[in-house]
């Protein structure tokens, strides 16, 4: 793993233990060589992925527009029995705070990354709350989520 990479994936599960802490829900690391990040109190087991932002090109006749999109990759063979959550946190620099926090139950991720390589893509409109088009995954409904953890 990179230097920056590491740093990312650090920057990500202390912003989680963060947030989690402030809604009075205690977490640790968990040992190296699991599949998931952060342990819960109550033995949830937790996954964080951190992304910055990328630009993502489309065009549409003879007209090209960048988007601003989150990448995060998940691993199907942990997330089909690891993981009771995926926890992404959707950045826009190391050095800002975080934008949005994404929470999925395992359960709802199963479907939708299998046909995209275990791929999760976060779009600005999933951000705003300004979704454009319903899909299987509804990702805006997830922003910002964390009773699905600490309930």
């Amino acid at each position: 793993m990179t230097k920056s990479r590491l740093a990312l994936s650090y920057l990500g599960e202390c912003c989680v233990k963060l947030e989690l802490a402030k809604r009075g829900y205690k977490v640790v690391n968990s040992v190296p060589g699991f599949f998931f990040d952060l342990l819960g109190q109550d033995g949830k087991k937790i996954e964080v992925k951190a992304a910055l932002k990328s630009l993502s090109k489309k065009t549409k006749g003879d007209k090209s527009y960048n988007y601003p999109v989150w990448k995060f990759r998940l691993s199907l063979e942990q997330q089909k029995t690891h993981p009771d959550f995926y926890v992404c946190v959707v950045l826009e620099s190391l050095e800002k705070p975080p934008l949005g926090y994404f929470i999925f139950p395992k359960g709802s991720l199963e479907a939708y990354t299998e046909n995209r390589s275990g791929m999760l893509f976060i779009y600005e409109s999933d951000l705003t709350g300004l979704v454009k088009m319903e899909n299987k995954l509804n990702r805006h409904q997830y922003l910002n989520k964390w009773e699905l953890i600490v309930s």
